[in-house]
């Protein structure tokens, strides 16, 4: 990603009240969702971000699957 993307979004979160920070204030837990690149979940790093969930960390899976990996790990 370009540098200057960055310097825009985080003109935006810096100008705005972002989700997180909303969510801080009042005391919510705030999920990002859709992250698809490396790129948006350091960005949500920096952010302070707890909680993501999106094709970076796999793609979904039949229940069948995904229960057969959860029996694996006990």
């Amino acid at each position: 990603m370009a540098a200057s993307w960055y310097r825009q979004v985080y003109a935006l979160f810096s100008s705005n009240p972002s989700p997180r920070t909303l969510g801080r204030n009042l005391e919510i837990r705030v999920l990002a969702e859709g992250i698809e690149m490396r790129s948006q979940l350091d960005l949500l790093k920096l952010e302070g971000c707890k909680e993501a969930q999106g094709y970076v960390f796999g793609r979904p899976d039949a229940i069948e699957v995904a229960e057969a990996r959860l029996l694996e790990l006990g």
